[in-house]
């Protein structure tokens, strides 16, 4: 009777130790497909913005629809969803990616015939822009100097943050990734 406790107590060990590996497996399992989903969405996002002559970077993935260069609210824009992915619930657009540029928005005073003049603004590229994310502040345009001047049709050099944050199956996830897009010509290689 002792023997068959003991193999019994041995059995229940076992079986309880092997059910803890099969849900971690399916725990981990969903990780790395949520994971996945968000590098290879970052990464997709990435390309499209090396695609892009870039002195048209800004315009086109900055906050702002206004200065879209095919029209007002032409462009992708700064915020993204990623398919098989939930948003968090703090989040009211449904976006799960934002790409994070060194933008700062200035304040303008514009004249009308209706008023003495309304706030609004812009987003602009600016060196100066305070960023630890972004290596910020650094010089863009390669004048060796660091200004509070919008270099987007000047840039040389972009440095970009794609972040995504998503409501995971077990918790609430992110995945970031930066790189800095160039204007790099080889001209020709003949």
């Amino acid at each position: 009777m002792l023997e068959l406790m003991i193999v019994i107590a041995i059995l229940v060990v076992a079986v309880s130790m092997f059910s803890q590996i099969v849900t971690s497996t399916a725990q981990m399992r969903s990780v790395s497909r949520e994971r996945s989903l968000a590098a290879e969405a970052a990464r997709n996002v990435l390309e499209r913005m090396r695609n892009e002559p870039l002195s048209d970077v800004f315009d086109l993935f900055n906050a702002s629809p206004e200065d879209d260069p095919d029209g007002l609210g032409t462009a992708p824009g700064h915020r993204f969803p990623v398919r098989g992915l939930r948003p968090l619930e703090s989040v009211d657009d449904g976006s799960v990616g934002e790409i994070v540029m060194p933008a700062l928005w200035v304040a303008l005073e514009r004249k009308t015939k209706s008023s003495a003049g309304t706030a609004d603004g812009l987003w602009t590229l600016r060196e100066d822009s305070l960023d630890e994310s972004l290596d910020m502040p650094r010089d863009l345009n390669g004048d060796n100097m660091i200004d509070a001047l919008d270099h987007r049709y000047d840039a040389l050099s972009i440095p970009v943050l794609v972040r995504i944050a998503w409501q995971g199956r077990y918790g609430a996830r992110s995945l970031e990734m930066r790189t800095v897009l160039t204007d790099f010509d080889l001209g020709d290689t003949r």
